[in-house]
């Protein structure tokens, strides 16, 4: 006797409904965010928030343990513990690939990231409004106030930036895809219960902490989209 294959079960129409529902504000949520100056920048506070839970982490720093280098704070000459990532990333936004050397410095106070041959963007923990150096630093300013005096002395940094937009974009993009890629592995060790406890306390956080890493992802997609269409008009 033949039997028919049953269908595969499926959700409830109401509960599959829910779900995409849920998933299409979710999404629309991180769009609002990307596209809005005031909500991004709180994001990027919020991921700093984020980062200090990771050093204090009950286990151990997480900074250190996903393979950041630390150098350790000195009273005189480096009032802050500094992080540093190396890798190699795409440096070619046209055509073939073509590797490049690309640092992270992060501190409790900000955030620099260079590819080499291409420059570098400085990021104050506060906004999200980069100084762009042509050239990579010799030496990397170690205190906020170090960073102050440099941008006094090289004011150049941000107005050469209107004429440097392909460089500009190529450097964030990489930042926040590295980004994206530290809490994406955030999400595999400790969970999104945990992202989301680190920001719980935050008086103005634009999301949970938990979409931190779809936010990256989706901002630094958005800007390789952009620039490759530029490059076909």
């Amino acid at each position: 006797m033949l039997h028919p294959i049953p269908e595969k079960e499926s959700l409830p129409q109401t509960r599959e409904s829910q779900l995409r529902a849920s998933m299409s504000d979710r999404n629309a949520k991180l769009v609002r965010v990307l596209h809005s100056q005031g909500a991004l920048e709180l994001a990027w506070r919020e991921q700093f928030f984020a980062w200090g839970c990771d050093v204090l982490h009950g286990d151990g720093d997480l900074l250190i343990r996903y393979g950041m280098n630390k150098i350790p704070r000195n009273l005189e000459t480096r009032p802050f513990p500094e992080y540093v990532w190396d890798q190699l990333v795409d440096c070619n936004p046209h055509g073939e690939e073509h590797l490049c050397p690309h640092c992270v410095h992060l501190w409790a106070f900000g955030l620099y990231t260079e590819i080499e041959s291409i420059g570098g963007l400085y990021y104050s923990r506060a906004s999200l409004r980069p100084w762009f150096t042509e050239t990579p630093l010799e030496s990397i300013p170690a205190s906020h106030e170090e960073w102050d005096e440099y941008l006094r002395e090289n004011t150049h940094a941000r107005l050469s930036a209107r004429c440097q937009e392909e460089k500009i974009t190529l450097l964030r993009r990489n930042l926040f895809a590295w980004i994206a890629r530290y809490e994406k592995w955030i999400l595999s060790q400790e969970g999104p219960h945990y992202r989301n406890a680190c920001v719980a306390n935050l008086r103005e956080s634009p999301l949970p902490g938990s979409d931190l890493q779809s936010l990256w992802a989706l901002a630094g997609s958005t800007m390789r989209r952009h620039q490759s269409d530029a490059a076909q008009t």
